[in-house]
C-alpha cells in the first residue's frame, strides 16, 4: 500500500520526505515503509536514528557484521564500541592501574611483594560492558520505536533496500 509522503514542520528538513520502501529476505517480514532508513548501526547512524524520529519520521536501522571465522560476532555501537575506542580505554585504563600500583610502595603503601594481572577477568569484564552498551542502544531504539534490523541493507533501486541476512542478495 502506497502512503504519501508525510509533511513536515520543522526548519531543519524539507517540507516533503520521500518514503523509502523495504523489502525484507529475512523471516516473514512483510514490506515497510520508513521516511529514514539508517544503514549502519555506530555512533553516527544511532544518533542520525533518533534525531529523526524525533522530528516525527519512520526510521529504520539495518546493522549486521558478520562474525569473524572465530564466530566473534558484535551488537549495536559500530566499531568503537565493539573493538575499538571503548575496549581499547578499557584495557589502557587497567595498564595504568598497574603502573599506579607499581607506584604506590613510594608513597607508603605496603603491598604484597608479587602482584598479577588476570588477564581472562579483564577480557570478561571489558565483554560484559561492551554487552551492557550494545543492550543499551538496542534498547534505546525500541523505547523511541525505532525499527531495528539486525540484517545487511542494499539499495534495490533509488527508493527501495533489500534487508537480508547475508551479503549474497
Amino acid at each position: 500500500m502506497e502512503t504519501s509522503p508525510p509533511t513536515v514542520n520543522s526548519p531543519r528538513l524539507p517540507t516533503e520526505i520521500a518514503t523509502f520502501r523495504v523489502k525484507a529476505a529475512i523471516g516473514d517480514l512483510s514490506s515497510e515503509q520508513f521516511d529514514v532508513f539508517v544503514i549502519g548501526g555506530g555512533s553516527a547512524g544511532l544518533a542520525l536514528s533518533k534525531e529523526a524520529v524525533d522530528l516525527g519520521l519512520r526510521v529504520g536501522v539495518a546493522d549486521y557484521v558478520s562474525p569473524t571465522p572465530k564466530g566473534t560476532s558484535w551488537g549495536l555501537g559500530g566499531t568503537c564500541t565493539n573493538v575499538g575506542c571503548i575496549p581499547k580505554k578499557l584495557m589502557h585504563y587497567s595498564s595504568l592501574c598497574g603502573a599506579a600500583i607499581a607506584e604506590e610502595k613510594e608513597t607508603g603503601w605496603e603491598l604484597p611483594e608479587k602482584m598479577q594481572h588476570d588477564w581472562a577477568r579483564m577480557q570478561a569484564n571489558v565483554a560484559r560492558h561492551i554487552h551492557s552498551l550494545n543492550e543499551g542502544y538496542n534498547s534505546q531504539l525500541k523505547s523511541r520505536n525505532i525499527t531495528y534490523f539486525n540484517a545487511m541493507a542494499s539499495f534495490v533501486d533509488s527508493r527501495t533496500l533489500l534487508v537480508s541476512s547475508s551479503y549474497e542478495h
